[in-house]
């Protein structure tokens, strides 16, 4: 991870369920079209269900990250 001073960035590994979801990963990123939340399941977007785990299993909430098709992942602490 590095730290940068909008945020934290990395390499992601999205679970297997997520896999089918890269329209909604798109939409997050992207930066021509307005986000349309209505367009998604509300537990999408709900930043209780965000988080991301260490390599010790510790387990911290972020808010709704950008998650590139290349695996970078950029996103904020709660």
């Amino acid at each position: 991870m590095n730290f940068s001073p909008l945020g934290l960035l990395g390499k992601s590994i999205i679970a297997k369920s997520w896999k089918d979801s890269t329209g909604f990963l798109n939409a997050l990123i992207d930066e021509q079209h307005e986000f349309d939340g209505e367009k998604y399941d509300s537990a999408w977007l709900d930043v209780s269900n965000w988080y991301v785990i260490n390599d010790q299993g510790c387990q911290k909430g972020i808010d709704l990250p950008a998650i590139y098709p290349d695996g970078e992942i950029h996103w904020r602490y709660l």
